[in-house]
């Protein structure tokens, strides 16, 4: 008597349901361990990038308000110019809302809605050195120093 070989017996059929399911175990593991990884790389380089732009605002804002030889005047995260005719902020961090506020001579104010920045510390050193602290929400900090030109000095020593 002659066999029949159309079709597939069950035991063919569940072994190759059983092989597949593991492939498609293994690659979902594969994808998903991808993507946890995607995550966490593309936050850092987004930390990142956001401490280099501050830190270049910063600079550039500074710069361009120093280039008079004025005193700057620092209050906690407030940066200011106080000329004889005019009066403003340079720069300011509202650490509640994490906004950073800037101004650049000669244009508009302008303002960053920061998302991976816990905080934004000044400190004046020796009256002409602005040291800048930047942290971002994994406690990771940059310094950097500033030359001020006219010298930078407390508010409240100004009082």
């Amino acid at each position: 008597m002659k066999k029949d070989a159309h079709g597939l017996t069950l035991v063919e059929v569940i072994v190759t349901m059983a092989v597949s399911s593991l492939f498609f175990a293994l690659a979902s593991i594969v994808v998903v361990s991808l993507l946890t990884n995607y995550r966490t790389s593309e936050k850092a380089n987004n930390m990142n990038q956001e401490i280099i732009l501050v830190s270049k605002i910063i600079t550039d804002t500074i710069d361009s308000n120093n280039i008079d030889g004025k005193e700057l005047l620092l209050n906690d995260s407030v940066i200011s110019y106080s000329g004889s005719d005019v009066s403003y902020n340079i720069i300011s961090f509202d650490g509640s809302l994490k906004i950073l506020s800037y101004k650049i001579f000669g244009k508009d104010s302008n303002t960053l809605e920061l998302n991976y920045i816990s905080s934004i510390e000044f400190l004046s050193l020796n009256g002409n050195l602005l040291q800048v602290k930047i942290t971002n929400i994994e406690e990771k900090t940059k310094n950097f120093a500033l030359n001020i030109v006219g010298g930078i000095s407390n508010e409240e020593d100004n009082t």
